[in-house]
């Protein structure tokens, strides 16, 4: 069973100006890329996202693959995995009798994702990354079962700050928040949650034109 933790309304809302911000942005991408002048730069991040659900900390892991505009824009594509573990206090084991008597909340789900930096200087850079991904929570019990699967869309805004020290290779920290706009009402848990993030920055192009110059 899935429930919207958002109204219709709202939800429809937020994913319209997330089309419309894709929409635009990959435009405007598209026409600077043509430009000859304009460098595009393949990046990849690997970062942990620590939240919370309920009151519980919560460890995420992930990783992402994108393309950097000059102008600067990035847009690209993830995966993230909860990687803390903790007994819930909700999970009615009365539900899944022959399933296990406890269980660990569970969550995993992949992103697309707009990053628009609106300061640079030298290297260090601000950005407001915007994201909206699609998963599933669930429970597994300590028969190492996996019960209540469902559905979720979370959607995750925030700020960053990022420093290069090298062509290669960056550090970035950042905060943000997470909202369920598409909720699992099988798991009883609360996902939504402030995050903040450490990172590492990996400039792809420039590592594979390390190696062609070698």
């Amino acid at each position: 069973m899935v429930k919207m933790s958002l109204s219709n309304q709202g939800h429809f809302f937020l994913v319209r100006v997330l089309v419309l911000c894709v929409g635009l942005h990959v435009g405007m991408a598209q026409s600077h890329a043509q430009t000859p002048e304009k460098k595009v730069r393949v990046m990849g991040k690997v970062e942990t996202r620590n939240s919370f659900v309920r009151t519980h900390h919560a460890l995420f892991i992930g990783v992402r693959a994108g393309v950097e505009f000059k102008f600067p824009l990035r847009i690209g594509v993830g995966y993230y995995w909860m990687q803390s573990h903790f007994t819930s206090s909700l999970y009615k084991p009365s539900e899944y009798p022959a399933q296990g008597t406890s269980a660990q909340p569970r969550m995993h789900y992949g992103i697309a994702y707009v990053e628009y930096t609106f300061w640079q200087e030298d290297d260090w850079a601000l950005s407001v990354p915007l994201q909206i991904g699609f998963g599933e929570t669930l429970y597994r019990t300590n028969t190492d079962e996996t019960v209540a699967n469902g559905f979720v869309m979370p959607i995750e805004a925030g700020i960053d700050i990022s420093y290069m020290f090298a062509k290669w290779a960056g550090l970035g920290v950042g905060i943000g928040y997470r909202v369920m706009a598409i909720d699992n009402a099988l798991v009883h848990e609360t996902f939504n949650s402030p995050y903040y993030q450490v990172r590492i920055n990996l400039v792809f192009s420039e590592i594979f034109k390390k190696r062609k110059e070698k």
